[in-house]
């Protein structure tokens, strides 16, 4: 069997995991045990903010951890784990640019229908040439020229809040989630499409429509895939024929193919339609859960501590005054983040204190809900070729899994600190994870 012999070759490297208790599941059996016994034991406690709330989803990674080692194996169904929480271990896979180390078979397998062959799901030469592609459009010198819409967007949301608070006599409830989650799409179909703004807007809602009903098998959903196939290939051929140049995401694709047809073949894999309508949807899905998830965490964590909200409040006031934020004004706070710490300890709501070493700026109010909620529950990737990584030989078919919720809360990684502890050194973007 394949999986044994991947198992087999880590374990002489000293990487141990659980023997698998099916032959079909692996040790999915106990996974499942272990995971409902966490929540018999808490069934009965109430917490207002759980920040703990790996240990009961993921009881068996701790578990295993403890048993085996900060690196160890488990078969999830037919697949062969190798879960890393060794520190050296995460920076390398993290910064290991080896073609030989890429995204996990299943992602493209199971998720074809939403990310097809885009950057997300592609590996080898075609993702290397996607990513060179889309990469420099997220430097800051791209993302500046971006900050106007992104500030008219939000500002289009904060309105509509006033009004709505003035209109119900001063108290009003709001569903900051999906208005968090909509303000997104529309920063990314603005960014995305320039002046197709309003087709991207409707397309980005048809592929929110389609991820919700993720099931091929469905008439409906082969339906739906086309028509968003359809729209995304309109409005490229729309921009193509107007002969006009925007500088967006979507016109760095549309030249992306064109030169992808100039490479003699290399990538016969996908054709230049497929190329762009895969990577609009790459860029939908790879942004929109994730910072609309971040932001809907940050303004939770803000409400429950006061004292934070006003200390971030103040900063910001303390820049922008009572002007609207541009870019510069971002970089002033950056500059204003590397000039001093600020360390204070103070328990709130007893058993459940929020103690920040903070850098006396919302960065790391940010960084501290990256850390607590990560809108990814893994990173993952798989070897398609042998590859060394931390002086460890990694066999081929072998899929790495680094576990974010448990590594952001590992006592040997972040010390006996209380566990809502804002630590500068080992942020996300250290890690290379963000």
């Amino acid at each position: 069997m394949i999986q044994k012999r991947l198992r087999s070759k880590l374990e002489k490297q000293g990487i141990r995991g659980p023997s698998p208790s099916s032959i079909f599941l692996g040790n999915i059996p106990e996974m499942k045990r272990m995971v409902k016994l966490e929540v018999m034991k808490s069934k009965d406690r109430h917490l207002s903010i759980a920040h703990e709330w790996p240990s009961k989803l993921f009881p068996y990674l701790l578990q295993w951890r403890n048993e085996y080692g900060t690196n160890f194996t488990y078969l999830s169904g037919s697949i062969q784990q190798l879960a890393v929480t060794d520190l050296e271990m995460v920076k390398e896979v993290s910064l290991c640019t080896s073609l030989n180390l890429g995204k996990p078979g299943y992602v493209s397998k199971d998720r074809k229908s939403l990310f097809g062959q885009g950057i997300i799901a592609a590996n080898g030469p075609i993702w290397y040439h996607q990513r060179k592609i889309i990469a420099p459009e997220f430097y800051f010198d791209r993302v500046k020229g971006m900050v106007e819409l992104m500030v008219d967007c939000t500002t289009i949301m904060l309105r509509s809040w006033e009004s709505k608070i003035e209109g119900e006599g001063g108290i009003a409830v709001f569903g900051v989630d999906e208005d968090l989650r909509s303000l997104s799409a529309d920063i990314i179909s603005r960014t995305s499409f320039g002046s197709n703004y309003s087709q991207g807007k409707e397309i980005f809602l048809k592929l929110r429509t389609l991820q919700k009903s993720c099931t091929r098998d469905t008439l409906g959903f082969q339906v739906q895939e086309k028509e968003i196939h359809s729209m995304i290939l309109r409005v490229a051929k729309q921009r193509s024929a107007e002969a006009t140049y925007e500088k967006d995401l979507l016109q760095m694709i549309i030249e992306g193919a064109k030169n992808y047809g100039d490479t003699d073949n290399l990538f016969s894999g996908i054709s230049q339609d497929n190329f762009i309508v895969d990577n609009c949807k790459s860029i939908y899905f790879a942004g929109h859960e994730t910072t609309a998830i971040t932001a809907s965490w940050s303004l939770m964590l803000l409400a429950a501590y006061p004292e934070w909200q006003a200390r971030a409040r103040a900063e910001i006031l303390g820049i922008c005054m009572d002007r609207i934020p541009d870019a510069d004004m971002l970089r002033s706070i950056e500059y204003a983040n590397n000039k001093g710490i600020l360390s204070n300890r103070n328990p709130i709501e007893h058993t459940q204190s929020l103690y920040i070493i903070c850098h006396n700026d919302l960065n790391m109010v940010i960084q501290e809900t990256l850390r607590l909620y990560a809108p990814s529950m893994f990173v993952g990737r798989e070897a398609l070729d042998d590859i060394e990584l931390n002086g460890i030989l990694i066999p081929k078919g072998t899929n790495i899994q680094i576990p974010i919720p448990i590594l952001h809360r590992l006592p040997d990684i972040w010390g006996l600190m209380p566990l809502t502890s804002i630590r500068k050194d080992l942020s996300m973007e250290f890690l290379g994870l963000a």
